[in-house]
């Protein structure tokens, strides 16, 4: 029987914290689906939130289908154009309700490159 140092033990014993990426979209069609498989392949210890702005090109079906497919994915859907700023808040404020300890706001549009997250270490314990 092999004993396991003192550090990985309390390491081990350590509940992830929970994580999840606040993405506001409007138009974003064409990119959510990259988006969505780009976080999870740098990261899988996370939930996403979508959160469109009643997209009319089907942004929120797409991140809908998604949802479907993909435990990890929610989806809000806001009534109208309402700007970035205040779906993030909106966003930030679900996801609090939620109980996540840790919200990572991101853009659709790729200018945050999803590889970055690798350095937030979600996939560890801390």
């Amino acid at each position: 029987m092999s004993k396991s140092s003192p550090q990985r033990s309390r390491q081990a014993s350590k509940p992830l914290r929970r994580a999840i990426i606040v993405v506001p979209t409007y138009n974003e069609k064409g990119n959510i689906e990259r988006v969505h498989s780009e976080i999870f392949r740098s990261v899988r210890s996370c939930d996403l939130l979508i959160v469109d702005d009643n997209s009319p090109d089907g942004t929120g079906e797409v991140a809908d289908r998604l949802a479907r497919k993909d435990h990890r994915v929610r989806v809000l859907h806001r009534g109208s154009k309402q700007g970035l700023g205040s779906a993030y808040v909106e966003g930030m404020k679900a996801a609090l309700k939620w109980g996540y300890e840790l919200i990572i706001a991101m853009d659709a549009d790729l200018s945050h490159d999803p590889a970055n997250l690798e350095q937030l270490h979600l996939d560890s314990r801390i």
